[in-house]
């Protein structure tokens, strides 16, 4: 079983690592999205779409 402590001397601690968790995903969807933009994947996908609901 998980134990659970309400220690506020904790929280610091805790509040960094979230933020240092959403920085890490922030920043790997940025280069996710620049990579995508640099090889036109993003307009392959749209144009692919189109065509599959144009049918």
């Amino acid at each position: 079983m998980t134990i659970v402590s309400n220690d506020p001397s904790w929280w610091p601690i805790i509040n960094s690592q979230i933020l240092s968790s959403y920085s890490i995903v922030i920043c790997f969807s940025m280069v996710v999205y620049d990579w995508g933009e640099q090889h036109n994947t993003s307009v392959e996908i749209v144009d692919s779409m189109y065509l599959w609901y144009s049918l």
